[in-house]
């Protein structure tokens, strides 16, 4: 499984966890920035990259829907995604 070394990624990464963590503790769920930081790290680096900047941006509903996703679709020995699940904000190959 691969890792992501280019410090602008994980720091818009780190940010998108952030929204999405404040946005799910706000409907009153647990929520830990660091799991969801890297769930799309490992999602981004090892096949299905995602379009960072327009989820930075995103819909609040689009851009949970990918993190929720994402962290149950996840096969986290692999870093690959389960289930057919597609995030939203997947950049096309």
């Amino acid at each position: 499984m691969k890792n992501i070394d280019d410090k602008l990624v994980l720091m818009m990464i780190s940010g998108i966890a952030k929204r999405a963590a404040k946005v799910i503790t706000g409907l009153g769920y647990k929520a830990d920035v660091m799991n969801i930081c890297m769930d799309l790290e490992y999602c981004h680096a090892n096949g299905c990259p995602l379009d960072l900047p327009a989820m930075a941006t995103g819909e609040e509903s689009d851009v949970l829907h990918d993190v929720a996703g994402i962290g149950r679709h996840l096969d986290h020995t692999t870093g690959k995604l389960t289930d057919c699940f597609v995030p939203r904000f997947a950049l096309s190959l």
